[in-house]
Order: C-alpha cells, then sequence, then structure tokens
C-alpha cells in the first residue's frame, strides 16, 4: 500500500512539472543572411535588426559576428547592425549568434508592478492609421465588450477570442478596420486589431515584432493595472489561454517604427550599386526547455 500511494505521488508530482508554466528559459539564435551578387555589383550596404536586452522580458548576453559589423546603433529602441562592402564576394554568409535569457511577460507570469504615470500611456490610447480606435466600427464593438465585461482583463480575454478566431491568412498587414472587414489577416493585422480594440476600450496597448515559432512573427501588449505591460498572443492556435503563453518570443524591434525605410514588419534591407544582390534569411534556434 506504501509503496502504490508513493508512486501514485510520484506521477503526481512528475506530471506537474511537465505542466509547470514556463517563466524564464535560455535561448540561443542563429541568423544567416546569405548573400549573392555577381561582378557587377560594386558596393553594398546592409542593414539587420538584432535582439537588445528588455528589462524583465529578455536578456542579451553576448552577440558574436562573423563578419564585423561597421557599426551597431539603436534607433526609436531598436538595435541595428551594420555593415558596408567594396566589390563584394560573389556568394557570402553574415552569421549572426545571440545567446541570453528569455522571461514570461504573460499574465500567468507577471507580478505586480507599481502604478506608472499615465501620462506614459497616453500614447498606447490613441487612434492612428493601422489602429483605428476610434472608427464607428472599432467602438461599436468595444461598447459591447464593454457592457459584458466590467473588468480590464476580462475585456482583454473578450478581445483575444475575437481575434484569435480570425483566419490566419499570410500577406501584407491590414489594419484593425480591414481585418474586421475581412475576417482574415497575418499576425501583424491580428495585432492591429487586438490592439484598436484594446484601445478603444480604455486599454492602453502597444505592438512589437521580432520571432516567436522559429519565425518571424508580431505580438500586442496591453497594460494592466497591476501588472504593467502584458504580452498576448491572438495568433498561434495552439495558444489556448489568453493569460497563459507557452511558445518563446525573442523580440526584435521595440514598438512601431519607420526608420532608413524600414518598418516593424522588416527584418533586415539593403542598398546596392551595380547589379542587384539576392538575399534568402534563415534561423536556427536552441531554446532550451521550449518543447518542440
Amino acid at each position: 500500500m506504501k509503496k502504490a500511494f508513493l508512486l501514485f505521488l510520484f506521477l503526481l508530482v512528475g506530471t506537474a512539472w511537465t505542466h509547470a508554466h514556463w517563466k524564464t528559459r535560455d535561448f540561443s539564435m542563429v541568423t544567416n543572411f546569405n548573400v549573392k551578387c555577381d561582378s557587377g555589383c560594386t558596393r553594398l550596404r546592409f542593414l539587420m535588426l538584432i535582439p537588445r536586452t528588455h528589462p524583465g522580458v529578455q536578456e542579451v548576453h553576448s552577440t558574436s559576428f562573423n563578419i564585423q559589423p561597421a557599426k551597431v546603433y539603436t534607433e526609436h529602441n531598436t538595435t541595428f547592425a551594420e555593415f558596408n562592402f567594396e566589390h563584394p564576394a560573389r556568394d557570402f554568409t553574415i552569421t549572426v549568434k545571440t545567446e541570453g535569457r528569455l522571461y514570461n511577460n504573460d499574465y500567468a507570469s507577471n507580478r505586480r508592478q507599481p502604478p506608472v504615470h499615465p501620462d506614459s500611456l497616453a500614447a498606447f490610447l490613441q487612434s492612428t492609421q493601422m489602429c483605428e480606435a476610434d472608427s464607428p466600427q472599432i467602438r461599436a464593438l468595444a461598447g459591447r465588450i464593454m457592457k459584458r465585461k466590467k473588468s480590464a482583463i476580462g475585456r482583454i480575454g473578450d478581445i483575444w477570442s475575437r481575434v484569435h478566431g480570425i483566419k490566419y491568412v499570410y500577406g501584407p498587414p491590414k489594419s484593425a478596420l480591414e481585418m474586421l472587414r475581412s475576417g482574415e489577416g497575418c499576425c501583424t493585422g491580428k495585432s492591429n486589431l487586438f490592439i484598436a480594440l484594446c484601445r478603444a476600450c480604455g486599454i492602453p496597448a502597444r505592438l512589437y515584432s521580432g520571432i516567436a515559432a522559429r519565425e518571424a512573427h508580431a505580438w500586442p501588449e496591453a497594460y494592466v493595472d497591476g501588472r504593467g505591460w502584458v504580452k498576448f498572443e491572438p495568433t498561434h492556435t495552439d495558444e489556448t489561454d489568453y493569460k497563459r503563453i507557452n511558445g518563446s518570443h525573442i523580440r526584435l524591434s521595440d514598438g512601431r517604427f519607420t526608420f532608413m525605410g524600414m518598418d516593424t514588419d522588416t527584418r533586415y534591407r539593403y542598398w546596392y550599386w551595380g547589379t542587384a544582390p539576392s538575399v534568402d534569411e534563415a534561423y536556427q534556434f536552441v531554446i532550451y526547455g521550449e518543447e518542440d
């Protein structure tokens, strides 16, 4: 009887451990940009986004390059590495390796945070070209949500369910209103709709982009009183609880930006003199503790 009880206890603890909600994970990411040029390409300027530290979200412990960049700098809260090549080799690869640690800032993991000044949140309540929070259609839907749900997290859950149920279709990003009308779109479009509805409900929300599920991705965050900025995943169908995110997200861009012809949905850009090169990107990951 005692052995049977110990076996039951072992299985119970083992099951709980297997399904434990993750809070930190170490990661290693290798990005390869495979460049092909012919003799007609006389000069190439290449600009890429690289991960940086975001306190409480991710720590970058090291970044290394197989080719030393001309400079690494931060603009619009986003870090760039820039390369310049004179008469580049016909075929070459730029490799960047980043190692660090991720912190899960979903609702279930976020500890209580002190309040912030309302002025710092004002920009994340505004209606914009891509997040039309003041459009009649968005406001009408937000009004129905606010009648049903009284708490901010309850309203976010309602918004998440609606956006999560929209069909994912790869393509150019749509605005929130376009998503509402078409009923389908990519991850950035889904995030735009999530953000617009949150803002129309009086909940500050913002956009991030980077890498998730080993591919380029965008996702929203919303500000919840007492919890701070919380990450949500309205795109991936394997995420079934809006308060808990199982997958890992690596930030590349901090919010929506436009810089040097790049934007939130761009991870690299290049300029050339002479014949146009071709560029392919590939990511390799090791995220410790994440099940494939």
